[in-house]
């Protein structure tokens, strides 16, 4: 089958269902399909059988669900001066679900400092803190047959996220070529891992998924709970619209991506 442009309501719910399923597999106490809304599953790349479990197993694609528990700002009434340290402060909980072989492709924050700590299955990390922004220029800017061209290598270490065995999207694998995979994978019960602000990271799940409870500072993007409304609302005006996503595919947009609903 071929690339699909989005997505119909009731393929939406199914995906939804299931990944409910396997996040309770780590947090049985929370009900989660409250946090259920538009935005909670993330596709990056196409919509192709996304409930087909044959699909999924023979293909790795970009698409992963995000419940979002909490969010808060947490402070306010101090001067305008402070506002760009203030705004890398706060306090945001989110249940993060990757289903076998899939990914949550190659991205950073540059207000946000986040902790994972998996609760459910196998999580392989990979990043790079050596990315900058005229990295991101030559990428984009030199072109090869596929449109992008394969960056030297300056990681540390010499190993890659291919070569520990990981099967990366078909049409991607460019984006993932400077990621070091972090020394081991992640599993329940593991220590919790840190991630610094403005380090390029993409993670995948083992054989079971993944369930990630993520810990981090104030997440600048609409990413508001199916009940508490739009938390940007509460935000003082000179952060309103910012948006702490900065992926390295230039086709995705620096945001949190909506849905493309087909019916």
């Amino acid at each position: 089958m071929g690339q699909k442009d989005g997505i119909t309501r009731s393929a939406y719910k199914a995906w939804m269902k299931r990944v409910c399923g396997l996040a309770q597999k780590g947090l049985p106490h929370i009900d989660f399909s409250r946090y259920v809304n538009d935005n909670t599953g993330l596709v990056f790349d196409d919509y192709e059988d996304i409930n087909d479990p044959k699909s999924q197993q023979k293909s790795a694609y970009e698409r992963f669900a995000i419940f979002q528990l909490l969010n808060i700002f947490g402070m306010s009434g101090f001067p305008k001066a402070w506002l760009k340290s203030i705004g890398l402060g706060g306090l945001c909980v989110k249940v993060m679900v990757v289903e076998k072989g899939q990914f949550c492709c190659v991205h950073k924050h540059p207000r946000k400092t986040e902790c994972y700590l998996v609760m459910h299955g196998t999580m392989h990390l990979a990043y790079s803190m050596d990315w900058t922004e005229s990295d991101y220029a030559e990428l984009n800017k030199k072109e090869t047959k596929s449109g992008f061209i394969q960056m030297a290598s300056h990681l540390p270490g010499d190993r890659r996220l291919e070569d520990s065995g990981i099967v990366l999207p078909p049409g991607r694998e460019h984006f993932y070529h400077d990621l070091t995979p972090f020394h081991m994978p992640i599993s329940a019960g593991d220590e919790v891992v840190w991630m610094p602000r403005s380090t390029n990271h993409a993670f995948t799940a083992g054989d079971k998924g993944a369930v990630i409870l993520e810990f981090s500072s104030y997440s600048h993007e609409p990413t508001a709970s199916a009940e508490s409304g739009p938390e940007e609302a509460m935000l003082p005006g000179e952060l309103f619209g910012i948006h702490d996503n900065v992926f390295v595919d230039p086709r995705i947009a620096e945001a949190r991506l909506g849905n493309r609903f087909i019916d």
